[in-house]
């Protein structure tokens, strides 16, 4: 199929020239700069159709995904709806994935399936954080690194309306620097988008470095033919008589009155009035008084402080606006992307840059003869008046607006602000991230300063309710339709106002590391992180959005409820669904090294390959630990009949040695939490014993080992290490097969260390993980392919240097891989083998579930 036909299909209208050309044209250029209105989003065909179509040649050079970036979330929500339209007219559901990424949000499907072309449509916010290996939006910390795996490799990234990303843009140049210069598996590319971009904003540091010339695009005389109509649209500016000076700065409702007041003596409005103002409190003070200055009009509010359910009509309802007589007060979120055509329109002084996507929305189409603009003045000697911008941008914008009588499209002025950057992400600061392992009191890196400015991190709210004074413990997800996104100072303001008194514990955040809700104070709001509050405290309003002064009970919160208690370390245990019957290690390690192999192409040579199925064949092998068979059967028969089947008092419970080793329990029962396994021949003292409750004879012979905690991953590792010959033990393919199988739940990686919470052998051996220095795994064989030998597992390469046996450090190891495959490479093939383990758990489910 021609791409003609193809767009014609998806869309019903022809496509630009410029459209066809990026579809068709061998490889795709680095900034493309066109008017608002000249259909960007097309941009998301011209891949679809190079992926299905465009036959080898075109499929070589255009990324298997597609990371669609935007600055706000109104933008992701439009975008996604397209481009779900786009597939299910083209008959392409089945064959191209699509996922949205939003703030508590939480979509895995993408995450299995490295094969197959799928689009990811997402915040900034969402997909950057992500890429630096810190995913914001309540995803489990141990999801991170395939995520960034899957975000750097075969892919091309469309980073659209970059001139609203601040810092942001930076970050998305910087990493397209380090792909083309640490490498990546596949092609890596990154295409940005704007009407108002210049190249230079793409030149940080790496990116000059790279020391090669970016590839900008604009319309051609064709493209200005096809879009005459739109660019040469009539759009008179004027200036507004309210302005925002003296005591209107300080008093928010006194200047919403002078506008409404103003607006109302225009006259009847003829179609949709757009009013833009620069911040969320008085864009909320302005809805408010047309509301009661103009009580008969239809209007609406709209910014980025709304929930998902009450942000719904935005999708639904944007484009009928511009069809009907009615006011939208909005905010900076009109000015990408938002597909409305207004015949009136009045804002606030802006950077010139933001003006011009104002006026994007003013007589969109070229079809209205009467349209004409309003420009507020800003005192720029304020600086509070100025916020969010700088007084400097503002006064750059004035002298451009009060040059012009018609802001038409095709002779507004060019000239482009040059930007700088607050915080650049470095290559130190990109390997650094690599290693997803929290510090000591459980906090990461903080990657907000490499997402926006200061002054735009945002963080990720929701109301609930629930019985008694704290949240019930137990990991949850929250639907995205709950959830509300907000500066971080507004949440910081709510905290004061709700925190007076007696009344101090008003907000609560998941704790992943110890796996329980944390107390928030107005000192420990971090960005990008998901917060729970009382809906009985207020803060939102369905019509207004996020309001710190509102009191009223929040509608329709999210019923708090207990959940079976999960650890976390021992939550998601596996990368897939679970089965409704027990496996066997021997099932489950042939199933997974079948699907390694059958993900071969994705290796990219021989070599890689064997390593990965070899990885394949040792991931679960520290499952035969005692404690992890004794956990899957308390799991599966209950404490009760496993203490009636392997006897156990006081506690404890004995090791079961007489069935077959099990991968998988079969059950949803939950990890068990209290219980310890005899084991483990150790000497303990008197009053060790006294603490345990349990016969200073009885633990002469064995060790009480707790059972929750236990990292099989960690055992598996050290038990193929053991295995390898003494001198390939610190081979780069040894240590890669090492390194694959202990991150193969994203839990063990970059450092090997004891938990927080971990019990401490009394006789002083090393431990980390629930394994303990000495622990001995039994012989196993795999039936067609192979035996995994006695092993007595050593954690001697916890500590730096070289050990006793010549084996230099795990953290060394693991650099050296780095400095062999890159960070984005090195995950790539860590994702490979938990692909291969997600897959076929899915498979092991689905045949459960079978006759």
């Amino acid at each position: 199929m021609q791409f003609f036909e193809f767009f014609m299909k998806a869309t019903g209208a022809p496509p630009y020239p410029w459209q066809s050309r990026l579809a068709t044209t061998p490889t795709w250029p680095d900034l493309l700069r066109i008017p608002t209105g000249a259909g960007k989003t097309g941009a998301i065909l011209a891949w679809a159709w190079r992926r299905k179509y465009g036959g080898d040649a075109f499929c070589s050079q255009t990324g298997r995904r597609l990371v669609y970036v935007l600055p706000q979330r109104a933008l992701v929500s439009q975008t996604a709806d397209a481009a779900r339209t786009w597939l299910s007219r083209l008959g392409l559901e089945g064959e191209i994935g699509l996922s949205v990424l939003m703030g508590g949000s939480v979509d895995h499907a993408w995450e299995l399936e490295p094969d197959k072309p799928w689009i990811l449509i997402g915040t900034q916010d969402q997909i950057l954080s992500r890429a630096l290996n810190r995913g914001y939006g309540g995803v489990s910390r141990f999801r991170w690194p395939l995520q960034f795996a899957m975000l750097h490799n075969d892919v091309q990234w469309i980073v659209d309306e970059v001139q609203l990303f601040g810092d942001g843009l930076a970050t998305t140049a910087q990493l397209q620097a380090f792909r083309e210069q640490l490498g990546t598996f596949g092609p890596a590319h990154t295409l940005w988008m704007s009407a108002t971009a210049s190249p230079e904003w793409l030149q940080t540091v790496d990116m000059r470095n790279a020391g090669r010339e970016l590839q900008v695009w604009e319309l051609d005389e064709a493209d200005r033919q096809a879009l005459s109509r739109r660019l040469m649209a009539s759009k008179p500016i004027h200036r507004c008589p309210v302005e925002l000076r003296g005591r209107l700065i300080k008093d928010a409702s006194a200047y919403a009155k002078a506008l409404a007041d103003w607006l109302a003596a225009e006259g009847p409005l003829d179609g949709l009035a757009l009013i833009v103002l620069n911040r969320v409190s008085r864009a909320q003070a302005v809805f408010q008084a047309l509301c009661r200055a103009m009580p008969d009009e239809d209007i609406r509010l709209v910014h980025g402080q709304f929930r998902g359910r009450d942000r719904a009509w935005l999708a639904e309802e944007a484009r009928t606006l511009s069809d009907r007589r009615a006011i939208l007060v909005a905010t900076q979120v009109v000015e990408a992307g938002m597909d409305i055509d207004a015949a009136f329109m009045v804002t606030e002084l802006a950077p010139w840059t933001s003006l011009v996507q104002r006026f994007g929305r003013l007589n969109r189409t070229g079809a209205r003869e009467s349209a004409k603009a309003y420009w507020i003045d800003v005192d720029v000697a304020d600086e509070q008046a100025c916020l969010p911008y700088s007084p400097e941008s503002l006064e750059r914008a004035r002298v451009q607006l009060v040059q012009l009588r018609d802001v038409w499209p095709a002779h507004l002025p060019r000239d482009v602000e040059p930007l700088t950057y607050g915080r650049v992400l470095r290559r130190r600061d990109l390997l650094q991230l690599f290693d997803t392992t929290p510090d000591l009191s459980g906090n990461d890196i903080d990657v907000s300063p490499f997402i926006r400015e200061v002054e735009d991190r945002t963080v990720s709210v929701y109301w609930g309710t629930w019985e008694g004074e704290d949240p019930p413990e137990g990991l949850r997800e929250v639907s995205e339709e709950d959830v509300c996104r907000v500066p971080l100072s507004r949440l910081q303001d709510y905290l004061k106002r709700k925190g007076r008194g007696e009344q101090t514990r008003v907000a609560y955040t998941w704790n992943p590391i110890f796996g329980r809700f944390d107390v928030v104070s107005e000192q420990r709001v971090f960005p990008g992180w998901l917060y729970l509050l009382r809906a009985e405290d207020g803060g939102y309003d369905p019509r207004l959005g996020f309001d710190p002064d509102s009191w009223t009970e929040v509608p329709h919160p999210v019923q708090v409820e207990p959940t079976s208690e999960v650890d976390a370390e021992d939550a998601e245990e596996d990368n897939g669904p679970a089965p409704s019957r027990p496996v066997t290690l021997a099932e489950h390690t042939v199933d997974v090294v079948r699907e390694a192999q059958a993900l071969h192409h994705l290796a990219g040579d021989d070599a890689m390959a064997d390593a990965l199925c070899e990885a394949a064949f040792w991931h679960d092998s520290g499952k035969r630990h005692l404690l992890f068979q004794a956990k899957l059967r308390l799991a599966m028969l209950g404490e009760e009949q496993y203490r009636a089947q392997y006897g156990g008092e006081m506690g404890h419970l004995y090791p079961p040695d007489d069935a077959e080793l099990l991968a998988k329990s079969g059950t949803e029962s939950g990890p068990v939490t209290h219980a310890s396994v005899l084991m483990s021949p150790v000497v303990q003292d008197g009053e060790a014993a006294a603490q345990e409750g349990v016969a200073t004879e009885e633990l002469s012979a064995f060790a009480a080992r707790k059972i929750r905690g236990f990292r099989h991953e960690l055992a598996s590792a050290l038990a193929y290490l053991d295995a390898v010959p003494p001198e390939a033990v610190n081979d780069l393919r040894t240590r890669l097969v090492a390194y694959l199988v202990a991150a193969h739940h994203g839990k063990i990686r970059g450092q090997i260390r004891s938990s927080a919470t971990e019990q401490a052998p009394v006789d002083g051996r090393p431990f980390a993980r629930g394994v303990w220095e000495g622990d001995e795994l039994e012989a196993y064989s795999i039936p067609g392919l192979g035996d995994w030998p006695q092993a007595r597992l050593s954690l001697s390469v916890m500590h730096m240097g070289t050990d006793q046996r010549g084996r230099e450090s795990w953290a060394e190891g693991v650099q050296r891989l780095l400095q062999a495959y890159g960070p984005f490479r090195l995950a790539w093939y860590e994702a490979l083998l938990r692909v291969a383990d997600g897959r076929a758990s899915r498979r092991e489910e689905v045949e459960s579930r079978e006759p």
